[in-house]
């Protein structure tokens, strides 16, 4: 058993109240840096909104780990880092396995949040959110202006996992958790959702043929990293480039022409 001085204090409620002030200020500086009609306009934003949200998400993981017991020191051991376990000879040609200092004020990362997951029996689309992990990795090496199109993705694809999340592990209301920042969340998500479906229809409108959806489903603008892409203007899907197989494409979002990779 593990004694109460080793571990790190946990506060639920602290926990909790990280998580959601992570999400509010990550939809905060989306709003900054999605509208250039916004005074207070500002595309450096665009990193920030994706670090927050995705800290706050992982954030609402980890309170529901250690809500997943009912004591507290308990709970902190399966949120705090654990000491190292090292073999040490026990004297009769034998070993014993003993951890090695104490439990570090730094909390697990996802891969041990996974693990957890697994052990309490806790559900969410790791798929997804895998995708929202490269993404934000993938942001870090890149310009402000590069990243608008694709935080746009990634709000969009992070608000279902929210959603189920706090719904179904939590038992929650995300309307009531999260208040008007869910609305935004919301109206995002739908605008999202219809323009990609004008996407979609152009494209068909375009002769999008069978062999070609793989190669538009993971197409995107090389301007600024947008998944709503546009058949170019007097442009149809037979119109492939011989030498490259691309397709050229106007961006629903920059409204950058371009050609897929």
């Amino acid at each position: 058993m593990t004694e109460k001085y080793s571990v790190p204090e946990l506060d639920y409620e602290k926990l909790l109240d990280n998580a959601l002030t992570s999400i509010r200020l990550g939809v905060e500086d989306f709003e900054r840096c999605y509208s250039e009609y916004n005074e207070d306009y500002d595309p450096a934003r665009a990193l920030s909104a994706v670090r927050n949200l995705f800290s706050g998400l992982l954030l609402l993981f980890k309170f529901k780990i250690a809500a997943s017991v009912i004591d507290p020191v308990e709970a902190a051991t399966l949120i705090f880092i654990p000491p190292e376990v090292i073999p040490r000879t026990d004297g009769k040609g034998g070993v014993e396995w003993l951890p090695k200092g104490k439990f570090k004020a730094k909390t697990i990362d996802i891969a041990t949040i996974k693990k957890r997951f697994e052990m309490f029996n806790i559900n969410v689309d790791w798929k997804t959110v895998d995708k929202l992990q490269e993404c934000r990795n993938r942001l870090e090496h890149l310009h402000p202006d590069n990243t608008l199109g694709e935080v746009t993705d990634f709000v969009s694809e992070l608000f279902p996992v929210l959603r189920d999340f706090i719904q179904n592990e939590l038992a929650g209301s995300p309307v009531e958790l999260l208040g008007v920042v869910w609305q935004i969340m919301l109206l995002h998500h739908n605008f999202f959702e219809e323009s990609k479906n004008k996407c979609k229809a152009e494209w068909e409108k375009a002769g999008m043929s069978e062999h070609l959806r793989p190669l538009l489903d993971k197409a995107f603008c090389e301007d600024c990293g947008s998944c709503l892409i546009l058949p170019a203007h007097g442009a149809s899907t037979s119109t492939i480039r011989a030498q490259d197989g691309s397709i050229a494409y106007i961006c629903y979002e920059c409204s950058s022409i371009g050609a897929t990779p």
